[in-house]
């Protein structure tokens, strides 16, 4: 949008909008509200018209800044819009007596206007907290140097390095190393994923705590995040149909409304009404056919709806699909962090009877007390009903994407996935197995012999089936999506 141009809607020129603080808006607002207030209690309490008429006057003035200058300039061009719709319906107010009906049709415009440019505001800053989780630089590596370099300049086929702690500058394969990578911003999913050699990894991505080697992919701007925040930035610009009809309509109908006045003014003195009454009639119809409340209403409710989706992280990628939601027949919900709470919950734990309940409980609190993993959230979260004592660790390690170890008065403790017992040489014992594998498996060896294994799984959301339950009753189909096992998908499904 240039300099000349603004938009057919709202009331406000763009370069003005991006120079003027909100506060200075807020501040015209106050002045507007307080005294159009002060003019109707005048007016009310039967004071002098030019009293109460002073302080309308100011409402239409303040809360008029952006609308009566555009209004004007689009008249000196033949460019009849809304602003002048609304310029001619405040003054036309004064005109005809009826001062409260012009301040008060300007003040709501613009509080309109003011509530829609606030909104649009919040997705901008949707936008840049997205910006922020694309590195500027990454370590580069060339020749078996380590090289930082700007992210643009890297091309496909470098290898960049990525120490634990660090978010992935770009798309690529791991290539060495392996780790736990947080791909909320990307996948939604708040577990941790694990990427070893020839996993895929996404830029803006966090790396929790393996050394990693990737190989570059993708060009930053082809990146997973890069298209995020290109489709977050269209939903700025993309109208929905109704949009697009309010914007025809303005074009069309101020117009109309101004050509129906001066119509109306020629035939009521052509019937013989006096000029002065044919004038007031003619601005009456102006005032009465300002359509401030329809031609604001549309953009307000569109850019309020993807910011209130954004806000709940859900990305819409414009007002149209907003919608086409009206028509809408099947819902597909993935299952973890929708669905699900996105939390693991410990759920139940097998002990082998040649060892002391007690023990083990002490020793898995205290290890993973030492983890930051969410398992290790999850069990020390309910250790706090085990009524165990904390002991001292040592030795303490952590296996990226497999589990960790410690000791703790001598003996030493395994505590992951089946891929570390399998890598320490360790043999599960089938009588520590569940009979319904309906979560995340968590195995304990002490002295490299399995001694427990510990079931962990992800909380349905309070409202999932309330949710789920209302739009199967107006007859939309749901279906959820997920990458888990079968026996988890159902047992959640059903």
């Amino acid at each position: 949008m240039s300099d000349e141009e603004y938009c057919t809607v709202c009331a406000a020129h763009e370069s003005h909008q991006s120079k003027i603080s909100f506060r200075t808006k807020y501040i015209v607002a106050i002045t507007a509200f307080l005294s159009i207030a002060a003019g109707t209690i005048l007016e009310l309490l039967g004071f002098d018209y030019f009293v109460y008429l002073t302080f309308y006057l100011i409402t239409i003035f303040s809360a008029g800044r952006w609308v009566i200058p555009r209004g004007l300039k689009g008249a000196a061009k033949l460019h009849l819009d809304i602003n002048f719709l609304m310029t001619v319906a405040a003054f036309g107010s004064i005109l005809i007596n009826a001062p409260f009906e012009g301040a008060m049709v300007i003040f709501l415009f613009y509080i309109a206007e003011l509530l829609e440019e606030h909104a649009s505001a919040r997705v901008k800053k949707e936008v840049e907290s997205l910006f922020e989780l694309k590195p500027e630089t990454t370590t580069l590596l060339i020749d078996g140097n380590e090289v930082c370099a700007k992210v643009e300049d890297v091309k496909i086929g470098s290898i960049i390095v990525v120490r634990p702690g660090e978010r992935i500058p770009l798309d690529g394969i791991v290539i060495e190393g392996s780790s736990t990578i947080d791909q909320s911003t990307i996948t939604g999913e708040s577990l941790p994923i694990e990427k070893t050699i020839g996993d895929e990894v996404f830029a803006g991505t966090m790396n929790q705590f393996g050394f990693l080697k990737i190989e570059v992919t993708k060009n930053p701007d082809d990146a997973v995040i890069s298209r995020v925040i290109r489709y977050v930035e269209e939903a700025r610009s993309k109208k929905a149909p109704t949009e697009k009809m309010v914007a025809r309509f303005s074009h069309v109908y101020t117009p109309i409304v101004v050509a129906g006045s001066i119509l109306l003014t020629i035939l009521a003195i052509l019937f013989g009404i006096s000029i002065d009454r044919a004038v007031y009639r003619g601005l009456t119809l102006l005032v009465i056919a300002c359509p401030c409340a329809f031609a604001i209403s549309i953009p307000v409710t569109m850019v309020s709806a993807i910011t209130g989706f954004m806000r709940n992280g859900v990305l819409v990628k414009g007002s149209s699909y907003i919608e086409f939601l009206n028509d809408a027949g099947t819902v597909a919900f993935d299952k973890t962090g929708t669905v699900t709470e996105g939390n693991l919950v410990f759920r139940d734990i097998l002990i082998d009877e040649s060892v002391h309940r007690e023990e083990i409980l002490s020793a898995l609190y205290s290890i993973e007390l030492l983890s930051e993993h969410p398992i290790a959230e999850a069990i020390v979260k309910a250790a706090e009903d085990w009524s165990v004592e904390e002991k001292q660790v040592s030795e303490f390690q952590s296996i990226p994407g497999k589990g960790i170890i410690g000791v703790i008065d001598g003996i030493d403790y395994k505590i992951g996935n089946e891929k570390l017992m399998k890598e320490q040489g360790i043999k599960i014992n089938e009588h520590l197995e569940f009979s319904k594998i309906n979560g995340t498996l968590l195995y304990i060896a002490r002295n490299d012999i399995h001694v427990a294994t510990a079931i962990l799984a992800d909380k349905i959301r309070s409202t999932s089936k309330a949710v789920i339950s209302g739009l199967n009753q107006i007859g939309v189909k749901t279906v959820m999506l997920t990458g888990d096992n079968e026996a988890i998908a159902k047992e959640i499904g059903a």
